[in-house]
C-alpha cells in the first residue's frame, strides 16, 4: 500500500498528490487513484499513474467551495504468471478543500 499520501491545491480546481511509492516494483502497474466529498462516500474515479515509480498525480475540473477526499492503491497489470489484475489495498482517506478563485 502507498503511504505518505499528501494534498496539496495546485491552482483553481486543481489538486496535486504526493505519495511515497510502493517498494514491490516487478511487473508493468501503478496507481488508481479515487474521489469523494465525504471520508466514508462513493468514490469516483480520478485516473491512474503509468508506472510503480510514480509518486505524483493532478486532478483538476475539481469544484470549489468544497472538500475531497481522495484514496489511492497500486496495481499489477496481468503477466505470465497471472492473468488478472492484482488490485493493493487502498490507503486511508486524505481530505483537501479547493477554495473559490480569488
Amino acid at each position: 500500500m502507498p503511504t505518505g499520501l499528501a494534498t496539496t491545491v495546485a491552482g483553481a480546481g486543481t489538486v496535486e498528490l504526493a505519495w511515497d511509492a510502493i517498494r514491490f516494483l516487478d511487473g508493468a502497474g501503478g496507481y488508481q487513484i479515487t474521489w469523494s466529498l465525504s471520508p466514508t462516500g462513493s468514490e469516483q474515479p480520478a485516473g491512474q499513474t503509468k508506472y510503480k515509480t510514480d509518486e505524483t498525480f493532478r486532478v483538476s475540473g475539481l469544484a470549489p467551495g468544497r472538500y475531497y477526499y481522495f484514496r489511492l492503491r497500486c496495481f499489477t497489470q496481468p503477466h505470465l504468471d497471472n492473468d488478472n489484475t492484482v488490485y493493493g489495498d487502498k490507503c486511508k482517506p486524505r481530505a483537501v478543500f479547493v477554495p473559490a478563485p480569488y
